[in-house]
Formats: structure tokens, sequence, C-alpha cells
């Protein structure tokens, strides 16, 4: 079982994006946290999770942080799959998001 992991890579174009694993037991505020703060620094995040109570944590930490950065003048797209993973030698099926960042243009300026 994995609480919160999370992993740097380097997309196919170029860009940087931060892997986070959701578990069961993963704070979705600390997640939120940690989305919003890659997503400043970072073109994307990817976050997994396996199970109903992941996929649970998962799903309320990218709505949090999609508020925690609209104050910010940031929004990110979002982009959903299925994804099977092999854990201990045996496939598991996980719920993966991309959320791809994005600026929000500013109208009153």
């Amino acid at each position: 079982m994995y609480i919160f992991i999370s992993l740097l890579f380097t997309c196919g174009g170029g860009e940087r994006m931060q892997t986070l694993k959701v578990g069961a037991r993963t704070k979705p505020a600390s997640t939120a946290a940690a989305i919003s703060g890659y997503l400043k620094t970072l073109d994307a995040v990817e976050v997994v999770a396996m199970g109903r109570d992941a996929t649970y944590n998962a799903t309320l930490a990218i709505v949090n942080a999609k508020e925690f950065m609209r104050p910010l003048g940031l929004a990110f797209d979002i982009d959903i799959s299925i994804v099977d993973l092999y854990v201990e030698n045996k496939e598991k099926t996980a719920i993966k998001w991309i959320l791809s960042k994005k600026n929000i243009i500013d109208n009153n300026s």
C-alpha cells in the first residue's frame, strides 16, 4: 500500500510533470497543496489512485487544488483515463488524472 509518493518526469514535449500517487489514507488537503505548488513551477501533474477511498481522496484534492489556484490566476485542464498497473506482480486498475497548467486571462485589466 502506498500513501503518498511523488516522482518527477519529463514528458515527450519537454514539459516537466510531477506524478502523485494517492492512497486511501492520503490527506486530500495535503495533496491539493502539493498539486497547487507543483503547478506553479511545472507544466503538468499526474495523479494516480487505486481503490474507492483513494479515488475519492484524489478527486477531492483536485477540486480543492482548483479552488486554491483560482485567486492566483491559474487553472488547469484535466484529462482522465483508466490505466492498468502491476503491483506485487498482480494487474490492478487505477484512475489517472493529468492536470495541465493554463493561465486564466484577467479581463479586468
